[in-house]
This record gives structure tokens, C-alpha cells and sequence, in this order.
């Protein structure tokens, strides 16, 4: 069901009221003073339609404390030099882990390129070095709780996908 609402835009030298059909079910209706520059205007908005608005902010807010506290490792997997290096060492057939020499032969990356890659791996949690005297074996670290911050945050933007679509 649709309402026929006033929305009165005024500035200092004119007065403009203009009528909109807006969405409406239910009696209970509350108005709300919006200040812009260009405009005053008075907007009448439903009980419903009020803890949607705020329902999204906190929703919008929320994902983006969730890309935030996950984005070092999006911007890790998000270049293809650093998933061939991630690729190599899942397929590593020893536990002990690679050296920067194995993955450039794996990877055809010169050694100061996969060097680069497996330093920004680090930061981001992805990789763990093994030291062995002079030698640096790197192997994939237990991501358990960067996985499922990116799980966490793919089910957070489908549930705000289906409630776009709705």
C-alpha cells in the first residue's frame, strides 16, 4: 500500500512543496526534519521504514569494521604472483617448507620479486618462515582466524545481497 506524502523543501527566498507516494502499511507514522544545504526538508517515514534505515547503517558499518580487520589479507591473495606462491607451497610435497630458491624456480619469479611477495605473505599472516642456521624454509601458517573472518564477511555480504534483492 502506498501513502501520499507532502515533502516541503524551503529555502530563504522560496517555498516549494512537491507530493510523493511512498511505501505505507500501518497507522503509526513519524517525521523527520532533514537539513541540507541546498534545502530543509520534512520527510514522513514510517515506524518500519525508520528501523530498516538504521537496521542498514549498523549493517554497512558493521561490514566495513569486517573488511577493515581482514584487508591485509585480501590485498595478499587479490595478485596473482602471490597466489602462484601461495599454489607452490600447497603443493609442496614435504612439510619442511620452501626456500625463496625453490620458489623461483616453481614460480619463474626472479628471487628479489618472490622475496617481495612472501614478505607482504607474512605481514598478512598467509606465510611463516623456518629457520634452519642460515637457511629460511616458508610454509602456508594456520589461517584458521583470517578464514574465518573471510568466511564471516562473504555470509555477511550475501545476507545484505538477498536483503537488497527482497
Amino acid at each position: 500500500m502506498f501513502k501520499l506524502i507532502n515533502i516541503i523543501k524551503s529555502t530563504p527566498k522560496f517555498v516549494n512543496t512537491n507530493l510523493f507516494e511512498v511505501p505505507f502499511e500501518g497507522e503509526h507514522l513519524e517525521s523527520y526534519m532533514l537539513t541540507g544545504t541546498a534545502f530543509n526538508g520534512l520527510i514522513i517515514w514510517t515506524n518500519e521504514q525508520k528501523e530498516s534505515i538504521k537496521m542498514n547503517k549498523q549493517d554497512y558499518h558493521r561490514l566495513k569494521v569486517e573488511f577493515d580487520d581482514i584487508k591485509d589479507v585480501l590485498l595478499a591473495l587479490g595478485d596473482e604472483k602471490r597466489q602462484l606462491i601461495i599454489i607452490a607451497l600447497l603443493h609442496q610435497e614435504s612439510c619442511e617448507g620452501l626456500r625463496v630458491t625453490d620458489l623461483t624456480d616453481i614460480t619463474e619469479l626472479s628471487r628479489p620479486a618472490v622475496s617481495h611477495h612472501l614478505k607482504i605473505l607474512k605481514q598478512a599472516g598467509i606465510v611463516d618462515i623456518r629457520s634452519e642456521g642460515t637457511k629460511n624454509y616458508y610454509y602456508l601458517s594456520n589461517m584458521a582466524k583470517e578464514v574465518s573472518q573471510l568466511k564471516e564477511l562473504i555470509e555477511h555480504v550475501l545476507v545484505l545481497l538477498e536483503e537488497k534483492e527482497r
